[in-house]
């Protein structure tokens, strides 16, 4: 029942969310188990509707979070209550090292210097306790990303920041793929700001990087993919026969391996032109002609793109399913919020899309 109402959230009307709102504020406490993931996961799918959370409902998601045992469901009863108070008790949760509090808060830039460092600390030693473990063949599965942690925390706190840990586990062959992925789409998205210690370390490794036996979770065979290779190939360590080798054998290979290289087609590691993303808004998979279509928009300038530029997007929206057309419409709305003018005649398509998320995204610039 709570997980239909989840995918129901956004093709409601504000009557139907305020039932559920109404219900979120009064929940007894439901503990630690799959009941709490279910209710907030509903809880944050209604974030994008703050706008329609009265006052006393917001007032009563701080008391309903207060008598939860379980921190996750609490910390999304704050995020979803939106107060200056919820942000406050979220931040001061933080502060005392809850992990959920700190997702929640969402701009680990507001944490003191102090939890920032007692936070990279602890997500270092988790990172380094996964190595150990596979080194003795061993891989864990599901838990919290520490290396993607560790890599943002690292990013925001340069003073407090610790990349060792990150290093290693890039560089150790026995850590699994899905292990690397994403810390290492978090360095392609982030390469130019990163600081140039860190570009030196992936420009020295880029061939170990791109040429290590990534091994996959044993029992659970997790897709490998090429976020190690693209990454090398943008840290400029590998020749250009290399760089031209490797993106040739990702897109030949399976989805995932596509889905990676466009991922850093669309973080800049390659060509600044928008036309190199149009072809792969045929791929066979939702996720590349997604990730292109991010990319697409991504080196449109402010101006009027062209029409075959335009008339791309369209595709994209029009294309079948929702995925692409979802991250389409919340990037435009985006663009559009910043200032620019040309993606409104497309927003007015996303607003007439089947999918009720395509429509929401349109309005919000939020794919949630």
């Amino acid at each position: 029942m709570i997980d239909a109402l989840t995918g129901l959230v956004r093709a409601g009307d504000p009557n139907d969310r305020a039932r559920i709102l109404h219900h979120l504020s009064n929940l007894p406490d439901v503990g630690n188990g799959l009941d709490e993931q279910r209710f907030a996961r509903l809880a944050a799918r209604l974030v994008p509707f703050d706008q329609e959370v009265a006052s006393d409902i917001a007032t009563n998601l701080i008391d309903t979070s207060r008598r939860q045992s379980g921190r996750l469901l609490s910390a999304a009863l704050l995020e979803l209550s939106g107060t200056q108070s919820a942000t406050e008790e979220l931040l001061a949760r933080a502060e005392q090292g809850d992990a959920e509090a700190m997702d929640a808060l969402g701009d680990v830039t507001k944490l003191s210097p102090a939890t920032a460092r007692s936070a990279i600390q602890r997500h270092a030693l988790q990172l380094e306790e996964s190595v150990r473990d596979a080194r003795k063949l061993s891989w864990g599965f599901g838990g919290r990303d520490s290396g993607s942690i560790l890599a943002v925390l690292n990013f925001y706190w340069p003073r407090e920041a610790n990349w060792d840990p990150i290093f290693t586990l890039l560089e150790e062959p026995l850590v699994s793929g899905e292990d690397k992925r994403g810390v290492a789409d978090f360095l392609s998205r982030y390469y130019t700001e990163l600081p140039p210690m860190v570009k030196d370390w992936l420009r020295d490794h880029a061939e170990s990087l791109a040429s290590q036996p990534q091994i996959q979770h044993a029992k659970f065979q997790q897709p490998v993919g090429a976020t190690l290779t693209a990454l090398a190939i943008q840290s400029g360590g590998l020749s250009e026969q290399q760089s031209a080798r490797a993106l040739a054998n990702a897109f030949a290979r399976p989805s995932q391996s596509r889905i990676d290289m466009t991922g850093s087609l669309r973080n800049g590691l390659h060509s600044k032109d928008p036309l190199i993303f149009i072809p792969l808004l045929g791929d066979a998979d939702p996720k590349v002609r997604r990730q292109a279509a991010e990319g697409l928009i991504g080196l449109v300038s402010d101006d009027q793109p062209s029409d075959t530029v335009m008339a791309a997007l369209e595709v994209a929206i029009l294309g079948e399913g929702a995925l692409v057309a979802l991250t389409v419409a919340a990037r435009l709305r985006q663009r559009a919020s910043a200032g620019a003018s040309w993606p409104l005649t497309l927003l007015e398509n996303c607003e007439q899309h089947p999918s009720a998320a395509v429509r929401l995204a349109a309005r919000v610039g939020r794919t949630l």
